[in-house]
């Protein structure tokens, strides 16, 4: 059979350079299989030069097995974007408690502060349960997002609830997590969140200085919650402390993460890292923040500091078969006037594609509600070979990235982009247990 170096294939350079030449080796990593193969720096050579019949069996069959070697008739491009389009048995829902915004950019959108009234409580219910009918889902996850959650305990619990007897009604399973800032997470609230409400994931969002009394209170917070109460092996992590790096709380970082790891959190807790820049106001962008290309170098100190603290780091990506929720047919966001959007970071703005990625209103009749959102035309637009996607050997890992920077004519990759050798380098080392030498 005849092979070709998949397209989506990414190697290092040389990982030993101290050794002789006939000794040195590098990484070559599948974006396919998720697989990275160490090879001679030989052996890479004659990968570059498509004489793959010279290379020994043994080598090439691994080779094979990771994708790195794949047939060469086979078009690499359409079989992932065919895995990508097959639909996903899982409801996403993004129900917001308030019309605060917490995604720490700088962006300005219009927080009225409004909560949900109790019409479309009642609403929402019945909405979900509508779509659990359907044999299509098999599982479903809630997001609370939306400013600070408990400032409507009730309302939370209520849907919670609610939705613990949907899930035993239709048999099918239930999770849900949270997106909050901290501030008022204290242990009793904690407790009925987790055992009555059944979230059991909680997105921490930090933004500004690491030193401010807010974020010195959610530290405060979520120290006193892992000390205090008790949670099995299985609830695995539960806090993921999202930190907004901006061009004056880069150095604070280190010290924030130092600061859980002395509190022995690292079983329960792990860190993502990003600098978002405005979503809606262009005179603000990189103002504050930095492009992914300048946050690629910071967030790889970030990311090994954390590790040497013993926190639980992912340096490699997983597939992904959707880019970014906007992109998945079943996903939607409710704000608090029952407004509905395929792209969660639209609304209270007055976006260009404000419209264009509303679905409805769950008041309205369901027969007029969108489904030709202009982001749910992506994969669309990629087969037809528009964007830089289509040319990107980390496309199977990143499925396209931010849907709404890409329409904005931002750059719309993840930071990974731009770092991936590192990544793959420190992954390596993690492997061998040599990460801290």
């Amino acid at each position: 059979m005849d092979l070709k170096l998949s397209r989506y294939t990414v190697p290092t350079s040389i990982i030993n350079p101290e050794e002789k030449p006939a000794l040195r080796k590098r990484i070559l990593y599948s974006a396919v299989s998720n697989t990275a193969v160490i090879v001679m720096d030989a052996v890479f050579h004659t990968l570059s030069n498509g004489s793959y019949e010279e290379i020994e069996q043994e080598v090439r069959t691994k080779l094979e097995n990771a994708s790195i070697l794949v047939p060469a008739d086979k078009n690499e491009f359409s079989a992932v974007l065919a895995e990508n389009k097959i639909p996903n048995r899982m409801l996403s829902v993004i129900l917001h408690a308030t019309s605060h915004c917490l995604l720490g950019c700088h962006c300005g959108k219009k927080s009225r502060h409004e909560s949900r009234a109790s019409e479309l409580t009642e609403k929402i219910m019945n909405y979900l349960d509508v779509q659990l009918q359907h044999d299509r889902f098999d599982a479903w996850h809630i997001t609370w997002d939306g400013g600070d959650a408990l400032a409507d305990l009730p309302l939370v619990k209520e849907i919670s609830q609610h939705n613990i007897k949907l899930s035993a009604k239709y048999d099918k399973l239930y999770t849900a997590s949270m997106i909050i800032n901290g501030e008022n997470l204290h242990t009793d609230n904690f407790r009925n969140l987790f055992y009555d409400c059944r979230i059991r994931h909680f997105h921490i969002v930090m933004r500004g200085s690491m030193d401010t009394e807010l974020n010195r209170q959610i530290l405060s917070n979520i120290d006193h919650i892992l000390t205090h109460v008790p949670f099995q092996p299985r609830d695995g992590i539960i806090f993921e402390i999202k930190v907004n790096v901006d061009k004056n709380n880069q150095d604070e970082i280190f010290d924030m993460i130092d600061q859980l790891g002395a509190g022995n959190l690292q079983n329960r807790v792990i860190f993502k890292f990003c600098s978002e820049s405005s979503y809606c106001e262009d005179e603000h962008k990189y103002r504050f923040s930095y492009t992914p290309q300048e946050f690629a170098g910071l967030e790889i100190e970030y990311l090994v500091h954390a590790a040497k603290n013993g926190f639980p780091v992912n340096f490699l990506p997983s597939r992904a078969l959707t880019s970014c929720p906007a992109v998945n047919e079943n996903f939607v966001t409710v704000d608090v006037q029952g407004n509905m959007f395929g792209c969660y970071a639209l609304p209270y703005t007055d976006h260009e594609y404000y419209v264009s990625n509303m679905m409805g209103n769950i008041f309205s009749d369901p027969s007029l509600h969108r489904t030709d959102l202009t982001f749910r035309r992506w994969y669309d637009e990629l087969e037809m070979h528009h964007g830089a996607c289509y040319d990107c050997n980390l496309f199977p890992v990143c499925g396209g990235g931010c849907r709404l920077k890409w329409g904005e004519g931002s750059d719309g990759c993840p930071s990974f982009r731009y770092n991936f050798e590192d990544r793959l380098i420190l992954n390596y080392l993690a492997q061998k247990g040599a990460f801290n030498s």
